[in-house]
């Protein structure tokens, strides 16, 4: 029966062979479909896990620099527990005030930027000192994210200093 079959000199109606190609088209059709749907979803999920690293970045080096502090301050001076911008510390055996926090739309330690520019600090972060803790919240957004907001608190060793 195979060998009529394949030695039959019929071969395959135009109707057979217009049906083929189009569920092969169909086929084709789907599966590029889904191949893009997937590299959409990759890029989208690649940039915010870049911004979210972004984020953790900045909130880790401002816990490692106010965790080292023995003094803490707001800049402008406000009263303890009130939202600032900025924060001056002063880490043991050291004269030196280091400031820290957000400035023009950057996190900053020294005046230097924590962070690329292709994400964006917004206005809703700061930080509040009281009790010898630091309250810190984090808002970013990069560009064509959606925001992510970080909040955190860190201790500091209170050192009153000696006159």
């Amino acid at each position: 029966m195979k060998n009529r079959f394949i030695t039959s000199a019929k071969g395959i109606t135009l109707v057979e062979l217009l049906v083929s190609l189009a569920l092969v088209g169909v086929v084709s059709t789907l599966i590029v479909g889904v191949l893009v749907s997937g590299t959409k979803s990759f890029e989208k999920v690649s940039k915010e896990v870049s911004l979210h690293d972004e984020a953790n970045y900045i909130m880790t080096m401002f816990a490692n620099e106010i965790f080292e502090a023995t003094s803490v301050t707001s800049v402008p001076s406000v009263p303890e527990g009130e939202k600032t911008k900025l924060i001056s510390i002063t880490k043991y055996g050291s004269a030196e005030e280091i400031q820290l926090g957000f400035d023009n739309e950057q996190a900053v330690i020294k005046g230097k930027p924590l962070h690329s520019s292709s994400i964006k600090i917004l206005n809703s972060s700061q930080m509040k000192v009281y009790d010898g803790t630091v309250h810190i919240n984090l808002a970013v957004q990069g560009k064509d994210t959606k925001k992510v907001t970080l909040t955190s608190e860190v201790s500091f060793v209170n050192v009153e200093k000696e006159e």
